[in-house]
């Protein structure tokens, strides 16, 4: 029952993905990282996180925080209702914050759309839905203050499994989403390209508006691929944002002039445009097809103590793929240095980022939950791959 149960995650995953939906040139193609290290940059896939019988395998709550100066992994646990901390050096599940589902301090409903933000013991952010409201918490659980932004006329969240939020100062940044009209005119094609500031002392929000890129102004996509990433450098004091159409990151501080860095990949080729008329896909999975046919850029990652930046790379799968729900494809880190100069890139197979770390400067990340996991029926652990990061 409880392989059964992790398949049925893993699958309403993908279906809710389902139902959501100029440059330098081309570079050449960079150097791969073990031609510019000695062998201990090799890939190494020794380390195996084990769960315990109340901690399912699928999460995408998941994200890797500093504690006490040593790394840990940070998640809600739907099952135990609660937000656990693992420590990543002795493999263990450190810390059970158990969050009330009742009462004045109560969190009910987290679940799919909802987010969890870690800044420090003192602050984290907790919000679901589309963010119509988030609360403050400390580590411990301690729930100090709630945040309503019912009221506000733009929506936030996010309408894939991952809500990406930046913090500086007293404030959350996340990208601001159009609401959409009961019955959608023929044309309706709403940019999204408007970051909000939201101020976690009284709930202000301020709007800042980003240059959209032209891949996305004469295309029909999925909605799915025109979410962000975005990512705070607390050294320059300045965003980097990602689109997963876009080439070039964007890096600004929304108040001067934004700059742009290429970051080509051989995985990326043209966008392919939502045909409606497609009638070997089923059209209620029309959107989701075209976000796993378009090769696309997903996660930014930005690492404080190495000070580099990982940009992941997804390749498209094909018609028969996606009808026989596989999944996997070939995917690369691309590797940038402080500068934004790429320093390497490292391959690998899968159908998505859910778990990743660093240690020093190793960093890990899961290997293939699809093939590793459930087609193995293994329940009981993670399994990692790492690469040292050394220059």
């Amino acid at each position: 029952m409880k392989t059964l149960y992790y398949s049925s995650i893993f699958l309403f995953g993908i279906s809710l993905v389902f139902m959501f939906s100029c440059t330098n040139g081309k570079a050449n193609k960079s150097l791969d990282l073990k031609d510019r290290t000695n062998n201990t940059s090799e890939i190494n896939e020794e380390y195996s996180l084990p769960l315990d019988a109340e901690t399912p395998l699928w999460n995408y709550f998941s994200q890797p925080i500093i504690l006490k100066s040593k790394p840990k992994l940070l998640w809600f646990n739907p099952t135990r209702y609660s937000i656990d901390y693992f420590d990543v050096r002795t493999q263990t599940l450190e810390r059970k914050v158990i969050l009330e589902q009742n009462g004045p301090n109560a969190l009910p409903g987290i679940g799919m759309n909802s987010g969890i933000k870690y800044i420090n013991e003192d602050t984290v952010i907790v919000f679901k839905g589309r963010l119509n409201r988030f609360s403050l918490m400390k580590a411990s659980g301690e729930i100090y203050k709630h945040v309503n932004l019912k009221d506000y006329p733009y929506g936030f969240g996010s309408i894939d499994l991952k809500t990406s939020i930046a913090y500086r100062k007293g404030s959350i940044y996340m990208q601001q989403l159009p609401r959409y009209p009961e019955f959608l005119p023929k044309d309706f094609n709403p940019k999204y390209n408007k970051i909000a500031k939201i101020n976690l002392s009284d709930g202000s929000v301020e709007e800042f508006e980003i240059n959209y890129p032209a891949v996305y102004s004469d295309k029909k996509v999925p909605q799915q691929l025109k979410m962000i990433r975005l990512v705070y450098n607390e050294k320059i004091d300045k965003f980097i944002i990602s689109y997963p159409l876009e080439e070039e990151l964007y890096i600004t501080d929304f108040k001067s002039k934004v700059d742009r860095h290429p970051t080509p990949s051989d995985l990326i080729s043209e966008s392919i445009p939502i045909d409606p008329k497609n009638e070997s896909i089923d059209p209620s999975s029309i959107q989701s097809f075209y976000y796993w046919h378009n090769d696309a850029y997903e996660n930014l990652i930005y690492d404080p103590q190495n000070d580099v930046y990982l940009r992941e790379v997804r390749k498209g799968i094909s018609e028969k793929e996606f009808i026989d729900r596989k999944f996997t494809s070939k995917r690369e880190f691309i590797v940038l240095d402080k500068n934004f100069k790429q320093m390497g890139t490292f391959e690998f197979f899968s159908s998505g980022l859910n778990y990743y770390f660093f240690d020093g400067n190793r960093f890990f990340w899961e290997k293939d939950l699809q093939k590793f996991n459930l087609e193995d029926g293994v329940e009981d652990s993670i399994f990692f791959q790492s690469k040292v990061l050394d220059f």
